[in-house]
């Protein structure tokens, strides 16, 4: 709640959407499973994919940090 309110008191605009974590296997099978963080705005005509993140925790706080800057939802 804190955060929102330092957004609204700077004048960020207010991006909402969803912010995604989510698993990507290597085709081939050898390699070990990557993650990656999605955004999509709330009327969906703006998108962001983040390269592949070697590590969930890394992925999670990557998700954190993107849904505190936009105001969004986290799934």
């Amino acid at each position: 709640m804190i955060s929102l309110r330092r957004h609204q008191q700077r004048g960020t605009p207010h991006l909402g959407g969803v912010v995604t974590v989510t698993p990507i296997r290597d085709r081939s099978g050898e390699g070990d499973e990557t993650y990656s963080v999605s955004w999509h705005s709330p009327g969906g005509d703006l998108r962001w994919l983040s390269p592949r993140i070697p590590s969930q925790e890394g992925a999670e706080i990557a998700a954190a940090v993107l849904n505190e800057f936009v105001c969004g939802v986290k799934r």
